[in-house]
């Protein structure tokens, strides 16, 4: 799917919600209603305005923000280095009716309308739920989590005492808040009860590698843990988010780790759509940045007219200390592993072959790699594992 700037959009976007156009009367699409307030629902906003939606949109949300990015949470907002409002998607404001601060308690199915927490009706032509996930939670008093621009002020206060800080699962959150703990001076302690870190998400040598750079920055990384947490640390838990099922359930739609999407993102119901953390694609649900706003500007382009699948390869990153690792595609446990680079210089390579093409690619500090490998991917360009190995070689000549 080829993105359009924002800039590009501007003209779209001044339109009155009121009007009428080419997509609305093409659909007789009069309204669209997004439950979730948070990345993914406010590029459904946007993907409507800009394939030139004029019908009405509302956007419902439980927060007290208009759509923000949540990567800023465990990194520059965490560490100081950015205000709330820079984390906002649009500061100037979005051609939408943002109600904020109220959560959807309902969905009538039959009179085509979601019921408010405060009792209110609202009817929808089309709705989207984007209502993501929660943190999974332990029974530690005091503990801290982060999903929410709340959640992020206050541990960036509690980081500001002196005492030590523990977190409480290995994966991407846990390993981000660490680094940013680490660099504010903190005496810091992982807990992972497996075997390695980020096992779900990263092969064995990501893990061995994210490990040995923990340690080299002095913090004290424990697998096989049961986080046995000394007074007075302060907490932070990151075991990952349970999705926001409940309201797609109540309403009788079809639900399996997620709420079941096609590639549209039309869920079991034609009048329903479902984007970002909460949503199941063929069996995949992902949590990523790229997906709560690519698969939710395909879905409001779909909405606005223009039918656009989501097809793109799966890509995420992280920053931990000087390193800025992503992820692309999906790796298999099959996969001939290709090492390109020295990890001992913080800057290498992993490519994962299937069949004589590149399924996934894992990169540090290499973001070049990434940029062509996404042609290699997407293209399926038959390519050597001795051409990936041998860095003399441009990735751009395959």
């Amino acid at each position: 799917m080829e993105k359009t700037s924002l800039s590009a959009s501007k003209a779209a976007l001044a339109d009155e919600p009121g009007s009428t156009g080419r997509h609305a009367n093409e659909n007789a699409l009069a309204r669209v209603v997004i439950v979730g307030a948070g990345q993914a629902g406010g590029y459904v906003a946007w993907g409507l305005r800009d394939e030139g939606f004029k019908g009405e949109v509302i956007v419902i949300g439980d927060e007290a923000h208009p759509p923000y990015q949540r990567p800023p949470l465990s990194k520059e907002l965490l560490g100081g280095a950015c205000s709330i409002e820079s984390t906002y998607l649009w500061p100037r404001g979005l051609d939408a009716t943002f109600r904020l601060g109220v959560r959807a308690s309902g969905i009538d199915r039959a009179r085509k309308g979601v019921i408010l927490s405060n009792g209110e009706f609202i009817r929808y032509d089309k709705l989207v739920l984007a209502t993501g996930g929660r943190p999974r939670q332990l029974d530690i008093p005091g503990a801290h989590y982060l999903r929410t621009i709340e959640d992020a002020v206050g541990l960036r206060q509690a980081l500001q005492s002196s005492r030590p800080v523990s977190v409480i699962g290995g994966g991407w959150i846990g390993l981000e808040v660490a680094a940013a703990a680490r660099m504010a001076g903190k005496d810091v302690t992982i807990h992972e009860q497996g075997e390695r870190l980020c096992a779900r998400a990263a092969p064995a040598f990501i893990s061995d590698y994210l490990a040995s750079l923990h340690k080299r920055n002095h913090v004290d990384v424990r697998l096989n843990s049961t986080a046995d947490v000394p007074h007075g640390s302060t907490v932070v838990v990151g075991i990952g988010i349970v999705p926001n099922t409940e309201l797609a359930q109540q309403a009788g739609l079809r639900v399996s780790n997620g709420i079941v999407v096609d590639q549209f993102g039309v869920t079991s119901d034609p009048d329903i759509l479902a984007v970002g953390d909460v949503a199941n694609l063929d069996g995949i649900r992902l949590e990523t940045w790229a997906n709560a706003q690519n698969q939710a500007i395909a879905a409001g382009r779909t909405l606005a007219g223009t039918r656009t699948p989501y097809v793109e390869i799966p890509w995420f990153w992280s920053t931990q200390y000087d390193v800025t690792l992503q992820c692309l595609g999906v790796s298999g446990p099959s996969d001939e592993m290709v090492v390109r680079g020295d990890p001992s210089l913080n800057k290498f390579s992993l490519f994962f072959v299937r069949h004589q093409t590149v399924a996934a690619v894992v990169s540090v500090n290499n973001p070049r790699d990434i940029k062509i490998s996404r042609r290699l991917i997407g293209d399926r360009v038959p390519t050597a594992p001795g051409l990936l190995s041998d860095a003399t070689i441009s990735l751009a000549t395959l």
